[in-house]
């Protein structure tokens, strides 16, 4: 019994030096006076259609110059004046945009939630090609020396003709059992098509063939 109480007395004892000892956190530095040299302003606003807020979807314009193009996620495509804001063009796709825009080569470039890989004109929004990949897009096709690049949801990369859509050649990679939904974007370099797969592999394939090189 006696060795029982000495054992919670020091047991006391500890708690009560723990609790007295200094915090392990430094305090935060206080931030020095500073003097902006530059004054931001808003010069305008405006809302582009209707967002998508749970679906990890990372939309962000695109520019040629004076103009901006954007999408929504309920398939509306919007060109406006990066000066004024206001719209020169919309074009109501009715489809479920989930790749965002690119803009390459003269055309814009995006993709569905159902496999749909879409060109427009980017002077009025006219349908140039549409053509289907076997999942759902989420970054957005990139293009160069005709030909568009095009990633889908389930591992395969597909590469079609940027005047066409037709398809040109296509690669598979596996995709693990359990994974994140989102696409790391493929790069062209070169000639060149770099990927980065779901499983922790990087992948440089030719971009006139799809061929294998490492």
């Amino acid at each position: 019994m006696l060795l029982m109480r000495i054992f919670f007395f020091l047991g006391i004892l500890l708690l009560v030096g723990c609790s007295s000892s200094p915090s392990p956190v430094l305090p935060p530095v206080s931030l020095p006076a500073f003097k902006s040299s530059v004054v931001i302003t808003t010069q305008w606003r405006n809302k582009i259609g209707l967002g998508a807020r749970y679906f990890y979807l990372r939309y962000k314009p695109v520019f040629a110059g004076d103009v901006g193009y954007t999408a929504d996620y309920q398939g509306g495509v919007y060109a406006f004046d990066v000066k004024t804001g206001n719209e020169i063009w919309r074009k109501q796709l009715h489809l479920k945009l989930t790749s965002g825009l690119s803009l390459q080569e003269g055309r814009l470039l995006l993709g569905s939630n159902e496999g749909d890989v879409m060109a427009l004109d980017p002077k009025d929004g006219h349908k140039l090609w549409q053509v289907k990949v076997s999942s759902e897009v989420l970054t957005p096709p990139l293009s160069a020396q005709g030909y568009v690049i095009v990633r889908s949801l389930d591992g395969r990369l597909y590469a079609l003709d940027a005047t066409t859509g037709k398809r040109r050649w296509i690669f598979e990679s596996s995709v693990p059992l359990l994974t994140l939904r989102g696409n790391s974007a493929p790069l062209i370099v070169n000639d060149m098509v770099l990927l980065g797969s779901d499983n922790g592999k990087l992948t440089a394939l030719t971009l006139n063939g799809g061929i294998k090189l490492w």
